[in-house]
């Protein structure tokens, strides 16, 4: 009520404000009323299109979801959400056949675009294809196998498929590259955890806090060292004596 007041007062009928107002009813499981607003959205406006996509995904139309997100790749062939999205949709629909099409009608035409090529090999991590995005990473133009956003894929797969040795080599690669990652610091960190290498995992994440003092997942690793190998610093940091107590709630 209050966007269409806002909308009657100042005579604004922006496809900002129309997009707005779809989210806000698709926030709330309005979805009949957000379809409507939705399908006043200019349809040549990929913003407007994904918020369209989004509605229908909502609603469970995988068919107009997918013709939806479509039409985006028409009109910005490079943009990445409606190829995640898109691609998503087809996982969930078991539609394999379809599964990262277009990603390759993409990438048929530049196959040195980075951020694509990654986007590619992360969907198919998440499919659990780890053979599969290991022959992407195979296939890769010269000027991108070696770049550190590509060996650290590399890392990951090889992690997956238990190749600990060539993940790590892999992974020095990056470190080599770019030591003040802290991505990097983390999953180095992680393989010693794993081979119980505590004195080295603690330094590596001693590391990563220096560069992003407040990191959780850095923190919690931490943790896990130092309960694993330093009971002192592991009770300073959960301290739960300090951090947690019991209250009684009244009822009202």
């Amino acid at each position: 009520l209050s966007l269409e007041r806002f909308q009657n007062t100042t005579g604004e009928s922006s496809n900002n404000l129309v997009m707005t107002k779809t989210n806000v009813q698709r926030s709330i499981r309005d979805l009949t009323s957000a379809e409507e607003t939705a399908a006043l959205l200019d349809d040549k406006n990929v913003h407007s299109l994904m918020c369209l996509a989004g509605v229908y995904y909502d609603k469970q139309d995988f068919a107009n979801t997918i013709d939806t997100l479509w039409k985006v790749i028409d009109l910005e062939i490079d943009n990445i959400p409606a190829h995640e999205f898109l691609n998503k949709v087809f996982w969930e629909c078991k539609d394999l056949d379809n599964f990262l099409s277009s990603y390759d009608r993409m990438l048929d035409h530049i196959p040195s675009h980075l951020e694509m090529q990654s986007s590619k090999i992360q969907m198919q991590i998440i499919a659990e294809q780890y053979e599969e995005a290991l022959q992407t990473l195979n296939k890769l133009p010269s000027e991108l196998s070696n770049h550190p956003m590509m060996l650290h894929l590399a890392s990951v797969i090889l992690t997956r498929l238990n190749d600990d040795s060539r993940a790590q080599v892999a992974l020095d690669r990056c470190l080599k590259i770019e030591p003040q990652n802290t991505r990097f610091l983390i999953d180095k960190s992680v393989y010693h955890i794993k081979t119980k290498q505590y004195n080295s995992a603690n330094a590596l994440l001693h590391a990563a806090t220096k560069i992003e003092p407040f990191n959780q997942e850095t923190l919690a690793y931490l943790a896990s060292v130092w309960k694993l190998a330093s009971a002192e610093h592991y009770q300073w940091l959960y301290n739960y004596q300090h951090f947690v107590e019991q209250q009684n709630i009244q009822q009202a």
